[in-house]
């Protein structure tokens, strides 16, 4: 069940970070989720 939640927000992350094919880089995702 976890894993299930954990993919669908991960799927939900990656489309606003990366949105529009932009590389998802380490500060973006820490700036993100901090």
């Amino acid at each position: 069940m976890l894993r299930e939640e954990v993919n669908h927000w991960w799927k939900n992350a990656r489309q606003r970070l990366g949105a529009g094919g932009v590389a998802i880089t380490w500060e973006m995702f820490k700036r993100e989720f901090r």
